[in-house]
This record gives C-alpha cells, sequence and structure tokens, in this order.
C-alpha cells in the first residue's frame, strides 16, 4: 500500500509529461492553422437514394488541398471568385461535374477570354448568414486574391428560425459558429481551453475522417428513411401557423448589412442569389418531394406557409441589395419549383443545377465584375 500512491502518482506525471510530447510534437509537425471548409484532397464514392427525383446513383465527393469542391488547378487560375453558401452550393447529391459551380466555371471558360477563371466552392452543408459574416472577415483574406464573391443565402437563416422558435437567438452568438464552418480551423479560433490544443483537435479529426465515415448509411437504409420521411409528410397534420419575429428577420438583415459592409471595405465585388426552393404557394406539392419543415415531432408546415415564409427572407435580401446597390440573381423566382429542378424542398438535383449556372451565366455580364 506504502508504493501504491507513488506509483500512481508517477503514473499521472510520466502521461501529463508524454501527453505535453505529443502536443509539442504535432504543433510542430501538424498543427492546425488554417481554415478548410471541407476535408482536403478527399475523394469518397457513395450510393444516392434511388428515388430522389432526377438524381444519378452514385455521387463522388472530391475535394482539393484547400478542402474546395474544386479540382486541384482550380486554385491557381488568374480570376477567381468564390462561392459562399450552405448544402445547396455543396451539393451532397451531386458529383464534381453536375457541380453548378463547375457547371458556371466551364461555361465561362469556354469563352476565349475567360479561359483562366475559376469559380471556387467553400460551401458547407448548414451555413446560415452568420457564418458567412464570420468567412468574410476571417476566412477569406487567407484565400489570397479573390476577384468576387457569390452567396446562394437563406434556406438555413429560415430553417434556424421555425426550428428555435421562440428559443431564438441571433446566429452570431452561436457557440458552434466556428465548429460549423469548418471541418479544420486554427487552434486559437477555440472557444475553450481544450478545444485550443492540438491534441484535442486531432482527436476531432480522426472522428470525423476515421469514425465517421464508417456510420455512413448503406443504400437500402437512406432508401428506408427517405420513404418513412415521404409517409410522415402525407399523414402527420399540418399547420399553417408559422411565426417570423422581428428577432428573426432582424437578425438576416443586420448579417447581410454586415456582409455587404465588409465587401465594400475590402473592394471586393459582391453578388447575391436569392434562395429558390420547391416550396409551393399552393398545397400541391410533388408526393416524391419531402416537406423538411416540422413544427415539432407530431405535426410539419404546410407548404403555402413555408412558401410566404421563404419570400419574406428573400424580399429582405432583395430590398437590401437594391438598398446598397449590390447585384443579385432572383433564383428564387427564376427557377421552377418541381422536380425539373429540385429533389427535395431545397437541394438541386442534377437539372436544377444546370438551370442555375445557365441562369448565373446568362447574368454574368451584367453583375458589374
Amino acid at each position: 500500500m506504502k508504493t501504491l500512491l507513488p506509483n500512481i502518482t508517477l503514473a499521472v506525471i510520466s502521461l501529463l509529461f508524454f501527453l505535453f510530447l505529443g502536443e509539442v510534437a504535432l504543433r510542430w509537425i501538424n498543427p492546425h492553422d488554417q481554415f478548410y471548409p471541407s476535408h482536403p484532397s478527399m475523394n469518397v464514392r457513395y450510393a444516392n437514394v434511388p428515388i430522389l427525383a432526377g438524381v444519378t446513383d452514385t455521387v463522388t465527393i472530391q475535394t482539393n488541398s484547400l478542402g474546395l469542391r474544386n479540382f486541384e488547378s482550380d486554385i491557381s487560375a488568374s480570376t477567381r471568385y468564390v462561392v459562399l453558401g450552405g448544402s445547396t452550393s455543396f451539393c451532397h447529391a451531386l458529383s464534381q461535374d453536375e457541380l453548378w459551380t463547375k457547371l458556371l466555371q466551364d461555361s465561362l471558360r469556354a469563352r476565349r477570354s475567360e479561359a483562366d477563371i475559376s469559380i471556387l466552392n467553400a460551401g458547407i452543408s448548414g451555413l446560415n448568414s452568420g457564418h458567412h459574416v464570420f468567412q468574410l472577415e476571417d476566412y477569406l483574406p487567407r484565400l489570397g486574391p479573390l476577384d468576387g464573391v457569390i452567396i446562394l443565402m437563406g434556406i438555413n437563416d429560415f430553417n434556424r428560425a421555425f426550428k428555435l422558435q421562440d428559443k431564438f437567438y441571433p446566429s452570431l452568438e452561436d457557440e458552434r459558429l466556428i465548429r460549423k464552418a469548418f471541418v479544420k480551423f486554427p487552434r486559437e479560433y477555440g472557444k475553450r481551453w481544450y478545444q485550443k490544443l492540438e491534441l484535442w483537435l486531432h482527436l476531432r479529426d480522426f472522428d470525423q475522417t476515421i469514425i465517421e465515415p464508417y456510420s455512413e448509411k448503406t443504400q437500402e437504409q437512406k432508401t428506408r428513411i427517405y420513404r418513412k420521411f415521404l409517409h410522415q409528410d402525407s399523414t402527420m397534420a399540418k399547420t399553417d401557423h408559422l411565426v417570423l419575429s422581428n428577432a428573426m428577420l432582424g437578425d438576416y438583415k443586420n448579417n447581410i448589412e454586415k456582409i455587404i459592409s465588409h465587401c465594400k471595405a475590402a473592394k471586393l465585388p459582391l453578388v447575391f442569389i436569392t434562395q429558390p426552393t420547391s416550396y409551393a404557394e399552393h398545397d400541391d406539392r410533388d408526393p416524391r418531394i419531402v416537406n423538411g419543415a416540422r413544427k415539432n415531432v407530431d405535426s410539419l408546415f404546410t407548404d403555402p406557409a413555408l412558401y410566404k415564409g421563404m419570400a419574406i427572407y428573400n424580399d429582405i435580401l432583395r430590398s437590401a441589395a437594391k438598398e446598397e446597390g449590390v447585384s443579385f440573381i432572383d433564383a428564387a423566382e427564376l427557377l421552377a419549383k418541381d422536380t425539373s429542378v429540385f429533389y427535395d424542398y431545397c437541394h438541386f438535383n442534377p437539372s436544377g443545377s444546370r438551370k442555375l449556372a445557365s441562369l448565373i451565366y446568362k447574368h454574368w455580364d451584367q453583375l458589374g465584375w
């Protein structure tokens, strides 16, 4: 018993010493000192849900060394525009050659005068306008020279509002803001002391790159889940009572103003794209499209309620852009609200991706780049 305490003490001291050495080594050999929207140099192939409207059976997700949904050669183009957005920019159900950012880039490169141009895709699933404020202030300066920024946003601000409801708080006050915006980020941005440690950050990387892929659901499981959602859409109670408070709408407007202000100060040309969705003015949704907007476990919002709510967010974006003289493309008004564009409530299938790319290309020379 007399030797037990000294042995435990020695073991604890030894463990702490080796942890210290590990921390020092990681800071020297492989430090977290850059922002990565997605895991760099990723090449993952997985099965799509076959009943999704218009998608291919399989999808390949690729990223370059900067964690962008681009090829490596796109980084070094002499003319570079960056796209910020959520999953409607990242496009999980689309392979590289189907992305609207890649299709737009190809169209622009086909014009002899803009052969050396890149549309860098920094989209990340779930990002809202608060994340884009942070990206503009802290991330884009690290990307090097840019000729402009394109932002497609709205759906995640709207979703966040009706999900939080009376628990709503400003998006920039979300303590997970940085962790959501990037899979990897400089350690000094950690909120708590342990989140500034390389040991913790590498454990987080291990979980995301090694453990999470093994939990990837099979095509059969995904299909079963999607069919369950479709069944719920047809059987759950529906409500028109969707409340958007002044705090919710004010938060979105405030973030838009911050985005515009930052781009003007940085002399960075800015173009907004209003958020297109399949929400219909009348409750006549295609039965193949998931609603995706539950008020709670027992009910979901009707399409007309969601249509009106999303229209309010798009109106805020239009008004702010017009007031500040910022260019915008009104994709919400110009794209159809059906399976020729979407496989669910807001995400593009290959056809919709082509339509959006074509729409932006059509207006490209009028954007004031």
